[in-house]
């Protein structure tokens, strides 16, 4: 069997498992998004800024996966709506398909916002240990070393360090990318953005500056 045709036959099983199975799996997908959707008024979400950052970190929340995934999987199960909408045009689906495309749209209309507040739950989620440990000025490098799997470091990585901060350069980077990109209006999450920005910058130093590195330990 080719290569081409196994990643094809995976690319396809894998597409095939996130399919709904029925209408009612479909809306039990996304009963708790569209409820918490629903709860906020749709006409302010275009005005204030606030709360539109409240409703988005909820959202993330609810989904917990990053952006190009989620509309991904949004755009399929509209088209698996519209679809089953053809055969038997019930209220139940009409709703449904209604719902989920207001939420698409907004979604996509706050995608930099959506983005931004995922990427800080991931950064987050990474390195809140390990900020904790550089705040009781206690072994960073130890910690990192006895924590890859955290950092998604490999085990016999002789330049374990080295690896680490180009990942972390990497993350920085884009940090700075939606300091640029991230409108004023939503200034609390700017200053979410900054704060992670000094944060990283501090994890990098106390590596850098470590006689342990300068000395060619993990580079």
């Amino acid at each position: 069997m080719s290569k081409i045709f196994i990643l094809f036959l995976a690319s396809v099983t894998s597409w095939l498992a996130v399919q709904p199975q029925s209408i009612d799996e479909l809306g039990t997908r996304y009963e708790s998004t569209i409820s918490s959707f629903r709860a906020y008024n749709q006409n302010d979400l275009k005005s204030d800024h606030a709360l539109a950052l409240q409703c988005n970190y909820e959202l993330v929340r609810l989904f917990n996966k990053p952006l190009f995934k989620l509309i991904k999987q949004m755009r399929q199960d509209i088209a698996y709506l519209k679809k089953e909408i053809r055969k038997n045009r019930s209220q139940v689906t009409i709703d449904l398909l209604q719902s989920l495309s207001l939420l698409y749209k907004y979604i996509k209309r706050q995608r930099i916002n959506y983005n931004a507040i995922y990427f800080h739950k991931v950064l987050q989620d990474k390195y809140c240990a390990l900020l904790r440990i550089l705040e009781e000025d206690k072994d960073v490098i130890a910690f990192i070393d006895q924590n890859r799997e955290l950092f998604n470091l490999e085990k016999y990585d002789q330049k374990f360090l080295k690896t680490f901060l180009h990942k972390l350069a990497n993350e920085r980077h884009e940090v700075s990318k939606f300091e640029d990109y991230l409108h004023a209006d939503y200034i609390e999450l700017k200053l979410v953005n900054y704060i992670f920005k000094i944060d990283l910058v501090k994890i990098r130093n106390a590596i850098i500056f470590d006689k342990r590195y300068r000395s060619g330990y993990g580079r």
